[in-house]
């Protein structure tokens, strides 16, 4: 199950669920299921930036498709860092944009958030699938 999932809602909005929709923060070290940590935000963050600018780029592109991304990301408790990023983009086209062209446009967006250039692509990784409605 991914920790974070995002939805591009057009026009520079995106929603943003987190586990369980608890927004009570608590330390990682401590939390339950349902609670919301620093790394939860950390996470959404980056997902939100990264889902807002592949639908931003398909949008620009005139292609109506449904955009949605989850994320999971790896700790290591000993180094105390985030070492690992894993972002899946999917694409519902709801018009018939060629996929391999939609895939193309929404790499291009996803990979001008600010958040994961950042981190740089040894830790962030991103995937784009492509798929028809219905």
């Amino acid at each position: 199950m991914a920790d974070v999932i995002a939805e591009f809602l057009g026009d520079g909005e995106c929603a943003v669920e987190f586990e369980e929709e608890k927004m009570e923060l608590v330390s990682g070290k401590v939390a339950e299921p349902g609670h919301v940590t620093p790394y939860h935000l950390f996470l959404a963050g980056i997902l939100a930036c990264v889902t807002m600018n592949a639908g931003h780029a398909l949008e620009k592109a005139g292609i109506d498709a449904e955009v949605t991304a989850e994320v999971t990301g790896e700790k290591d408790w000993d180094r105390l860092a985030v070492t690992e990023i894993e972002i899946t983009i999917k694409v519902k086209l709801k018009d018939d944009t060629d996929p391999d062209e939609a895939r193309k446009i929404a790499e291009k967006g996803a990979d001008r958030c600010i958040l994961s250039r950042t981190l740089g692509p040894a830790i962030v990784s991103k995937e784009v699938v492509v798929e028809r409605e219905g």
